[in-house]
């Protein structure tokens, strides 16, 4: 609807075509902001109680801050909430978890997923011509050689008889 192209697009594409991550990125990022939240007590008291142990160590480690992973029985519980973050968070760089305030953390978890840039020649102009462009960007236009491509029709010249549209 965004982008004006048809269903037979890949979602790559479409992520390309409008600079948003992947849903499963987005999850992960919002997750690690409430872990966040709960690890400097700006989440509500009930959040933060549930927080598993950090490592002990008696040296001064780049580990020290890390969590420790609770033990997973089954696989839905590996994927939910504490477990899956908790993996995801001891992932992060140290500079990411050692951010001081919430913003920073959200600007260097935005860096560290490489949040994606659209040119702003996308967005030059009305909305049908951007939607006319964005299906020629990605072969899905009403041009016979992406109908061909896409096995829409099996003809690719043009009604002028010329053997290919251009």
């Amino acid at each position: 609807i965004i982008t004006g192209t048809n269903r037979s697009i890949s979602r790559a594409k479409l992520y390309e075509e409008t600079g948003w991550e992947p849903l499963y990125i987005r999850r992960e990022q919002h997750r690690l902001i409430l872990f966040y939240k709960m690890i400097t007590g700006l989440a509500p008291t009930y959040l933060c109680n549930l927080l598993p142990e950090t490592r002990p160590t008696v040296y001064n480690l780049r580990n020290q801050n890390l969590f420790n992973q609770p033990f997973c029985r089954t696989e839905t519980y590996r994927q939910s909430f504490i477990p899956a973050t908790t993996r995801d968070w001891n992932s992060l760089p140290q500079n990411i978890r050692s951010a001081s305030t919430l913003g920073t953390f959200k600007a260097r978890l935005d860096k560290h997923y490489n949040k994606r840039k659209v040119s702003p020649y996308y967005f030059l102009g009305n909305r049908h011509m951007n939607a006319i462009m964005a299906c020629i960007r990605n072969g899905v236009s009403k041009l016979n050689c992406d109908l061909l491509k896409n096995h829409i029709t099996d003809n690719p010249s043009c009604a002028c008889g010329h053997p290919s549209e251009t």
